[in-house]
């Protein structure tokens, strides 16, 4: 076995690991699996029989799904509509966000196409067009919009980059966001690009598959090609088209504004991959994501040998066939890194961390700084003999600073840091582990740059190589971490996780920044103690010109939370979080409810890229109507508190409760969420006019209808195949704290059938405080 810390070796570890689990699992299986066919004959002989539709029949229950779903009427049609919409959430965007009555047509749908946006100083050509341009040393006049398929651009597409040039906005490189679309016409995952960052484009062509550029630049960049191309070894002609279009675009986009237009005018011909929300979907599949394979690697190496004077070095990463280039050094210029761990009463956890940095790290100039808050005596001896006998066994400087305080991350952090001889600081929880040797070369290489701020590394949790850290992400609901949780077994969304990228923040559980640069800063923020500090620490890196890197090729394992211990959710945590991040946004005004490196147009509550089409029943804003029930109609809902309920109207809450807060809730919102539907009847005839929430006070004396949001449930639809159109039986209603009195609330579902009226009502075993949990 590899006696290196490598990919390869950890995969091979991992790899027996798993074999070993299989080999014990393996006639478990076998048993289960015959099982599950014995069980599935029978269900099938069951199911099939006459007696069965007989009686199903009878109770107005449908065998088959196929006939459930059998739609001929104008219910089942409207029901049908709504389903299509929440099932192909792009082409509810689509509605929602481009023109009325604009059809999106591509050049070869029109007979005028792109020629009627042709404008006499702007020239379309194809990407192999503009690579025989580059390579024979061409220069242009105008404008240039190159795209991979000129016939793939929206007819406006030339007059929108025209337009765009001729405001004189100071960026001379432009680009729109762009999809696909099927043979048939069906439009589907949609790239919406970042611009003006730099490092996102070290992973892949984040400029995809079109572009524009002012013919000044184009002809200032094309000696500065060449001089790249032949330090290659390679005339243009050696490359492919996206090869030398990307070398072309990593020079200009050297240091220069990139311009984007956010509408989608380009759409690449490929027929369905896959649905990006499904866990077998991989960008790899998408004919517009290139540039991260070793060839792009290498071009990139030699972009930065040839032009900027730095060494870098061609890496593997965990994705396998993925490639990323990190910046080197002389052995006699490494910069020292000051690693500084901040543990308490932690000696096990704190010597595996330790003992993983000095056993599994590839690089040769660092010290190691622990900053204790506060250990009892027992644990600070163990620690003091722990952090002797690595330094006498590896010969490196240790420091041991001991200071009884409260926990705060940002005093212990800055601590280190005035104790810290290095030119680099690695902010480091004593809950994370080394797997890989390359982690500190590729970010020590990464924040040594001139514009890098702080210089993050992806995170797993341990055994399941699921994503804890991958970036954080300025969302509307606040910062929060992308793909947590989610199986790190593919390529996410345009490089998403796998890939090096510019990020608003990146996390203080593995933080790399230069010394000179963390003092510009002003250091971590001492009045943030726990939450956001290194949040805030990253927005006045950005506020000050620098750019900070997610390098998700530099992988490590983290227990989270090991280090302060984990704090369990409750509503005065949640309260504290809405206090510091209104305290974090009023410090950073510009970041409330932007990020510079995300698209609006993707969710702004999801730690997945999917699209920011929000339903009511999801959008923690919208609030039900809620109306006073009279007396009489009281006594009747009274009446079924305390009776058997047999209604056809079988529901489920799944919540009752205080929802979690946003900093711009005037007061805590109430929130029911569950699913109900009613038995042997075509739910289609259920609308969200007809679904009611009804509360009724503790003492009896409020009494209150509550409108309900209707909620896509495909799982209900699964689980009840054998019900009609009940897909949307979800349900949620919000109603804020002051609409209600105080006390508890018995909770019953009402529907109406809007084709005769007749009302089911179903009594939930749940009650709703004010404020207050579900008992």
């Amino acid at each position: 076995m590899d006696s290196r810390y490598t990919w390869d070796r950890w995969f091979e570890e991992a790899y027996l690991k798993q074999k070993n689990l299989n080999m014990n699992l393996t006639s478990r299986l076998v048993d289960a699996g015959k099982r599950k066919e014995e069980t599935h004959a029978k269900l099938t002989r069951i199911t099939g029989s006459a007696p069965f539709r007989i009686i199903n029949r009878l109770k107005g229950v449908k065998p088959s799904q196929t006939e459930a779903n059998s739609a001929g009427s104008e219910i089942d049609k409207a029901y049908e509509e709504k389903i299509a919409c929440r099932q192909d959430l792009y082409s509810e965007w689509i509605s929602r966000n481009e023109k009325a009555g604009c059809k999106n047509e591509t050049a070869s749908e029109s007979a005028s196409g792109v020629a009627s946006g042709q404008t006499s100083d702007l020239k379309i050509v194809s990407y192999e067009e503009f690579h025989k341009m580059i390579s024979a040393g061409e220069e242009a006049r105008g404008i240039l919009l190159a795209a991979l398929d000129v016939s793939c651009l929206e007819k406006d597409a030339a007059v929108t980059a025209a337009s765009f040039f001729s405001n004189d906005n100071g960026s001379d490189i432009w680009t729109a966001n762009e999809d696909m679309i099927t043979e048939d016409g069906r439009r589907h995952d949609p790239f919406f690009k970042t611009v003006n960052a730099p490092e996102t484009m070290l992973g892949y062509c984040s400029f995809g598959s079109f572009f524009a550029v002012r013919a000044a630049l184009f002809n200032e960049v094309l000696p500065l090609y060449k001089k790249v191309a032949d330090a290659l070894g390679q005339t243009g002609a050696d490359m492919t088209d996206t090869e030398a279009v990307c070398l072309f675009m990593f020079i200009a986009c050297d240091n220069r504004s990139v311009g984007l237009t956010d509408r989608i005018l380009y759409h690449c011909r490929q027929e369905l991959p896959g649905s990006s929300e499904s866990d077998g979907f991989d960008y790899r599949d998408a004919v517009n994501f290139f540039g991260y394979s070793e060839r792009y690697a290498l071009i990139r190496a030699a972009f930065f040998k040839t032009l900027k004077d730095i060494e870098t070095e061609v890496y593997r990463t965990s994705a396998g066939d993925v490639y990323t280039v990190y910046p080197v050094f002389e052995k006699s210029k490494t910069p020292k890194v000051s690693v500084i761990i901040l543990s308490k009463d932690n000696p096990l956890m704190l010597g595996s961390c330790i003992k993983s940095i000095l056993g599994k790290t590839d690089y040769p100039e660092y010290e190691i700084i622990i900053v204790d808050n506060g250990s009892d005596s027992d644990n600070r001896t163990k620690i003091s003999h722990l952090i002797a006998s690595f330094s006498e066994s590896s010969g490196r400087h240790f420091d041991y600073i001991y200071h009884r305080e409260d926990f705060n991350f940002s005093a212990m952090c800055n601590r280190g840091a005035g104790a810290a001889s290095g030119e680099l600081l690695l902010f480091l929880n004593d809950d994370v582990q080394v797997i890989e040797e390359n982690w500190m070369k590729i970010m020590a290489g990464t924040a040594m740059q001139e514009k890098s701020g702080a210089v993050g590394a992806k995170l797993w949790y341990p055994d399941d190589m699921k994503i804890q850290h991958a970036g954080i992400t300025n969302l509307t609901i606040g910062p929060a971490h992308k793909l947590i949780g989610f199986p790190d077994t593919r390529i996410y969304y345009y490089g998403a996780a796998a890939l090096p990228c510019n990020m608003s923040a990146v996390t203080g559980a593995c933080l790399m920044i230069r010394k000179s640069v963390f003092e510009e800063a002003g250091r971590f923020d001492e009045d943030l103690p726990v939450e956001y500090n290194d949040v805030d620490l990253c927005f006045t890196l950005i506020e000050k010109g620098y750019r900070n890197i997610e390098r998700n090729d530099a992988v490590l394992l983290h227990l989270e939370s090991a280090s302060r211990g984990q704090e369990p959710e409750s509503i005065g945590k949640a309260a504290r979080l809405i206090q510091v991040q209104k305290k974090l946004y009023e410090k950073h005004k510009s970041f409330e409810g932007s990020d510079p490196y995300y698209s609006h147009n993707l969710s702004g509550d999801s730690s997945s890229y999917i699209l920011n089409v929000i339903f009511d029943a999801d959008d923690p804003n919208k609030k039900s109507a809620v109306t006073k029930i009279d007396d009489k109609e009281k006594k009747n809902y009274s009446s079924l508190l305390n009776g058997a309920n047999e209604s056809a109207l079988k529901c489920t809450v799944e919540f009752a409760d205080i929802q979690k807060r946003n900093r711009n809730d005037k007061c805590p919102v109430l929130c029911v969420r569950g699913w109900a539907y009613v038995q042997g009847k075509d739910n289609a005839c259920f609308d969200e006019f007809g679904k009611s929430l009804i509360l009724i006070s503790e003492d009896g004396t409020e009494c209150l209808r509550v409108s309900l949001f209707e909620k896509y449930r495909p799982d209900a639809q699964k689980v009840m195949y054998s019900e009609k159109n009940i897909a949307l039986s979800g349900f949620a209603g919000r109603l804020d704290t002051a609409d209600i009195k105080q006390g508890k609330y018995r909770i019953l579902i009402e529907y109406t059938d809007k084709t005769n009226g007749q009302k089911y009502i179903a009594v939930s075993d749940k009650e709703l405080g004010n404020p207050g949990t579900v008992r």
